[in-house]
Formats: C-alpha cells, sequence, structure tokens
C-alpha cells in the first residue's frame, strides 16, 4: 500500500481559487495535509521579510480572538478561513467550524483518512531557526503541536522549514547551527508526540516536507531526521520557472544532458530521491512530489519548440499569480489549444506546451507523466507520492492517475 498526500491550500477557500474541504475526493488520498499554520513570536505571526510574498503580519488568535502563548506556539494561520467560516451543518455555537471543522466531517465520512497540520511553508518559515535553537522554545513548539492536534483533531503534523541555514526568504532567522537544531527540534516533538500517543491510545505523525536541492541534503541531518519522522516528503518540483532566465522542465523526472540551467544534473526528481536514499533516509520512508500545476515563460526562442532556449521573462499569464498554471486550467484552455501545442521529452519523461506566435512557453506534468512517475516510486520501493495542491486539479485528471497506480 501507498501513502497519496495532497496539500490542502487554507486560502484556496477565497474567491481566487473557490475551492473547499467538500470539493476534495478524499477516497484518492490517505492525507490530507493542511496549508498552513504558522509560529507565533512576540505576539505575532506572519514574515514582513521586502521579499516575501505577504509582508503582513497579525496578531496570534485562535477561534476566540487573540491568545496570549509563549514564543513558539503553532497558531492558526488564517482564523476565519480555518474555524471561522458557517459550513452547512455549522450552527451559531458550532466551536470549531471552517476549514478544521469541514475535514473533522470529512475524516467522519473517510475512516482511513487522517489529516495533519503543516507549519510554516515558503512564506512563514521565519522563526524557525529561532525556535530549533533554544530548549525551551523546542519544548514550546512541541507541547503546542500536542495541543494543536487534540483541539482540532489532527492526526500529524508536518514542518514545512524552507530552510535550514539557507535558501528561503531573505528575512528568515538562519543559523549554521540549524543543520544539528532541526534534528534536535524533531526529537523533541516525536517525544511529546508519542507520550501523547500513548495517553490518547493513538499514534500521531511526524513528518516534513523537504527541499529537493543538493544544499538542502547538506544543510541537514537526513540520517538522524528519519529515525524521527515517519516519512519525508520530497518537494521534486520547482526545478525550473520564471526566475530562470533559460526554459526548463518544472519537474524533470531524469536528467536530460540538453538542459543548460544552472544545475540541470542535479535538478531532477531522480538525482533527488537518490540523493536522500545516499544519506541514509530509507526508500520506505521517502514520499516524492507531483506538482498539478506548471510554470510558464514569455519571449522565448523558436529553437526545439521553445525548450531550454533564453527567454524575455517569467509568463504574464497564470491562472491565479502570473507565471504559475493550474492543471485544470493548462487542460481547459492551453494543450493544443489558443495556438499551443503539446510536445513531449521523452528524457525527462514530462510534456510541454509552446506558442510559436508569442513565444509563450508552459511545462507542466499530466497523466502520462504521472504514469512514469508512478512506476518509478514503485520501482524504488518509496512509501508514495505527494502532491501541491488540490484545487489545482478541479478536474481530478492527475490524482485518478495517482490513485490508480498507487493503491492504498
Amino acid at each position: 500500500t501507498y501513502k497519496k498526500i495532497g496539500y490542502f491550500a487554507s486560502w484556496g477557500v477565497y474567491s481566487g481559487r473557490n475551492f473547499k474541504v467538500q470539493d476534495i475526493d478524499a477516497s484518492k488520498v490517505t492525507h490530507i495535509n493542511f496549508a498552513f499554520a504558522d509560529i507565533c513570536w512576540n505576539g505575532i505571526h506572519g514574515n514582513p521579510s521586502p521579499d516575501s510574498p505577504n509582508t503582513q503580519t497579525w496578531s496570534c488568535q485562535d477561534e476566540t480572538g487573540n491568545i496570549s502563548v509563549p514564543n513558539g506556539t503553532i497558531v492558526q494561520g488564517d482564523p476565519w478561513a480555518d474555524t471561522g467560516m458557517s459550513y452547512p451543518g455549522d450552527t451559531w455555537d458550532t466551536p470549531i467550524k471552517g476549514s478544521f471543522g469541514e475535514l473533522k466531517r470529512l475524516k467522519a465520512a473517510n475512516p482511513h483518512l487522517k489529516t495533519i497540520i503543516s507549519v510554516g511553508g515558503w512564506s512563514w518559515s521565519n522563526r524557525f531557526s529561532d525556535v530549533a535553537a533554544d530548549p525551551q522554545i523546542r519544548a514550546n513548539f512541541a507541547n503546542s503541536a500536542v495541543n494543536f492536534l487534540r483541539k482540532y483533531s489532527f492526526d500529524g503534523v508536518d514542518l514545512d522549514w524552507e530552510y535550514p541555514v539557507s535558501g528561503g526568504l531573505a528575512g528568515n532567522s538562519y543559523r549554521p547551527a540549524d543543520k544539528q537544531n532541526y534534528t534536535l527540534l524533531l526529537q523533541e516533538i516525536r517525544n511529546k508526540l508519542d507520550a501523547a500517543g500513548v495517553t490518547d491510545g493513538k499514534a500521531y505523525t511526524l513528518t516534513i516536507a523537504a527541499g529537493a536541492s543538493k544544499l538542502y541534503q547538506t544543510n541537514t541531518e537526513l540520517d538522524k531526521i528519519a529515525q524521527y519522522c515517519d516519512w519525508i516528503n520530497i518537494m521534486t518540483y520547482d526545478f525550473h520557472g520564471g526566475w530562470d532566465a533559460k526554459s526548463g522542465q518544472n519537474a524533470p523526472l531524469y536528467f536530460d544532458p540538453a538542459d543548460n540551467g544552472i544545475d540541470p544534473q542535479g535538478f531532477n526528481a531522480a538525482n533527488t530521491v537518490q540523493g536522500f536514499l545516499d544519506h541514509g533516509v530509507p526508500a520506505n520512508k521517502l514520499v516524492m512530489g507531483l506538482p498539478f500545476y506548471g510554470r510558464g515563460w514569455d519571449g522565448c526562442a523558436s529553437a526545439n519548440n521553445g525548450l531550454y532556449q533564453t527567454c524575455a521573462k517569467g509568463s504574464s499569464k497564470g491562472t491565479v499569480e502570473p507565471g504559475s498554471f493550474d492543471f485544470w486550467d493548462i487542460q481547459a484552455n492551453y494543450v493544443n489549444k489558443n495556438g499551443y501545442a503539446r510536445y513531449w521529452n521523452d528524457v525527462t519523461k514530462t510534456p510541454w506546451l509552446y506558442n510559436a506566435s508569442t513565444g509563450t512557453f508552459i511545462t507542466y506534468d499530466d497523466a502520462q507523466s504521472f504514469q512514469y512517475k508512478t512506476d518509478y516510486i514503485k520501482s524504488k520501493g518509496l512509501a508514495g507520492g505527494m502532491f501541491w495542491e488540490f484545487s489545482g486539479d478541479k478536474s481530478k485528471t492527475l490524482l485518478n492517475a495517482l490513485s490508480d497506480a498507487l493503491p492504498h
């Protein structure tokens, strides 16, 4: 049996995406990672770093309003969406509404399903280094994880620290000792979760989302981390995007010698997985990431139908934000439509689209590339597949491909 883990983005409930918990086909997955909770520090959460996608900060709150909690406490990222919005069946005095309440209903209807709260992410990883550096704050974090799971009926916690030592937003806290401190933080959480599990009669899950780069493998003690985590979700996507001067594949499975990018030989899923294995992570504790989205550029040269060509800039087009395309949107409006032709890279085992008249290039995954990736997961004895995120595949084409290939 395989783990099939889907991220649900808390902001997806708003009008930009309009994707609610009840839109999830829970029969197709084993776990839902709810993204994201944040870390309270001096009474606020958020990341004011100038390069943050959202520089706003908020007071730390729960469903009742502002709360006073120790530094390092896990708090709701968006209390209105997470526990405040009303759904059918909620009344004025329902204590936990919002997406958390809906997840609880979804689990009741699907007894196999487990839910995990993910903490941090790209925007909210600014305090992880501070948390991990101090034994008391590590304990605060771990205790709050237990309290959060119990209060909101989650089955585990997932740390999305992007990234220890270096590599995230410029305003994040960083220390060389993050490498060792991350292990200590996970050890503390593991101990607290196990003790709570004995009391509660259940096994609480601890996982992390891991970067796909060689630098991430160097900046963490993966062999030690693996001892404390139930599994590791590797973010094997975003290898190329509009931040690159040349077009490339968002999530190549294998190395293509024709890719002359920054680190082409390392920038592929197979190389990343092998790196984690070489660093001592057991195969049955590795979950490979698959994207439900694509990335694009404008003004790409026409040679090789736009692939690995110099481009003018990241695409001005996108589903919700420029340069990023949800799979359902690609499927409905771009694949062999509106001047876009589909091409297949038989080396990386991924498709792409190119519009010769505009020079727009879109890299993405589809059911064909998912077949190669799920075959790879099985051939390597990995634990399963993880995807970002549910609302990108409203047609459920990719979800079905993943579910059919990896039984649970």
